[in-house]
């Protein structure tokens, strides 16, 4: 063999292991001694080295799909044992040595490398999927309410065609008319409109009060728009002429247990 064909054969050798540490190269997964290895051979291989910016690309769009974690380190222990139990078992005559190329520890940090990613990429799948479901149930949910919301209303109105309603105005302490509640006995709900209450801070909400024995009891929170007009279909505990009085006042977005500020607009009931 000519010098030629010893140089050749020896640059081909050398490309081939610049194409086998490539990969692993990519992402960092290359010790010290394979590191300097791989940059030495950058210049004498570049069609190989063509194909390290795809490398490079696909490396950092992987590890763009999720937020990095550090596989156990338990794990690693356990596949670099395997790997040099691997190494250390004898290889049968009969097998060619291009079969078992994968057992060298370069490709093996690869795919431990490569196995962290797809469980990170799993995992955030995973997260999805069950954002998804969380989601699913949100609107199930509201769906729900929804139509609870429109039976009320249905009901009411229906109540309200066929027999008398009563009507309970809410006045400031002024004497200013600020809601006005409508009812029927026919009805376990009322509906209340406002008519002038003043606009809320966004983490503030209106809320309603029945008031027997000077004890407050919860109808609900409920809000109104910029000009302070609004509806509110609520349900009734007993018919509204059973309590001494109806109130609303100025509470949190989730109400209150107890009214928390001094009544905005009371009406005898």
């Amino acid at each position: 063999m000519d010098t030629n064909d010893s140089r050749l054969n020896s640059i081909n050798s050398a490309c081939d292991t610049l194409r086998e540490l490539l990969p692993a190269y990519s992402i960092g997964a290359t010790d010290e001694a394979e590191t300097r290895l791989v940059e030495s051979l950058l210049d004498e291989c570049p069609e190989v080295a063509a194909e390290l910016p795809d490398f490079m690309r696909l490396a950092g769009a992987i590890t763009y799909t999720a937020p990095p974690i550090t596989p156990p380190a338990a794990l690693h222990d356990k596949l670099m044992t395997a790997v040099a139990q691997r190494q250390s078992s004898p290889v049968p005559a009969s097998v060619p040595k291009a079969s078992v190329r994968w057992l060298t520890p370069t490709l093996a940090r690869f795919t431990l490398a490569a196995a962290a990613l797809l469980l990170v990429i799993n995992m955030v799948l995973i997260t999805r999927l069950f954002n998804l479901s969380d989601e699913q149930q949100q609107q199930e949910t509201r769906i729900d309410e929804l139509s609870d919301q429109l039976t009320r209303q249905n009901q009411f109105f229906a109540a309200l065609a066929s027999g008398e309603a009563s009507r309970i105005n809410l006045e400031s302490s002024t004497g200013e008319s600020l809601a006005s509640v409508i009812w029927t006995p026919a009805s376990n709900s009322a509906l209340l409109v406002s008519n002038n209450l003043p606009a809320l801070a966004s983490d503030r909400a209106y809320q309603l009060w029945f008031i027997r024995d000077n004890q407050p009891i919860s109808g609900g929170v409920f809000r109104v728009d910029e000009q302070g007009q609004g509806t509110f279909i609520f349900e009734i505990p007993a018919p509204l002429n059973e309590y001494d009085a109806l109130g609303i006042s100025d509470e949190p977005m989730t109400g209150s247990e107890v009214p928390s500020t001094n009544p905005i607009a009371l009406g005898g009931a």
